[in-house]
């Protein structure tokens, strides 16, 4: 398992070609042009440009047409292991908020689910179905709204990085 603690400073690849993998280094290609983005949630969310959003400590993963990332927030004490303790695949990222031990569980799509009107329906079905079956395992949080994220870029949370392999649907 490659484990990674992220740094608080890492420069914008952003204008490289990505290859579809996560990691540390490959996360800023992997979300939105201009995330929406807020360092306490009070102050409300703002849309900036990438490299001002990854400064921040919530950013958004995925774009309005497409969802790129299944996120899970698991608020109880020592959730770090939450995924292995419910025979789930490693997450591509875990964040963990350092006072608390509640994590954000992370796992990148090999190919995004679009969600378009002129969308297949299925596999947008597919991955509720993925979610809802995920968040009953994990006891994750029910209402989780998913707009932003835990910026796992960000100093304040203990990222690790459990694989770079994105998952598909059948995973």
């Amino acid at each position: 398992i490659q484990a990674r603690v992220a740094q608080c400073h890492i420069k914008d690849n952003s204008r490289r070609a990505v290859p579809r993998q996560g990691g540390a280094a490959a996360f800023p290609g992997l979300i939105p042009a201009k995330p929406y983005c807020a360092d306490y949630y009070e102050e409300g969310l703002r849309i900036r440009g990438k490299k001002e959003a990854l400064k921040r400590r919530h950013v958004q993963f995925n774009g309005p047409n497409s969802f790129d990332w299944i996120n899970f927030d698991v608020d109880r004490d020592e959730a770090y292991r939450a995924a292995e303790d419910a025979n789930l695949p490693a997450p591509t990222i875990i964040s963990i908020n350092p006072p608390n031990g509640h994590v954000l569980l992370s796992y990148l799509l090999k190919t995004p689910v679009h969600r378009v009107e002129s969308s297949n329906r299925r596999p947008i079905e597919w991955l509720a179905d993925i979610q809802r079956g995920f968040t009953r395992r994990l006891d994750a949080d029910r209402s989780f709204h998913g707009v932003v994220m835990k910026n796992p870029m960000h100093c304040d949370w203990r990222t690790t990085w459990p694989t770079i392999r994105p998952y598909t649907l059948e995973d």
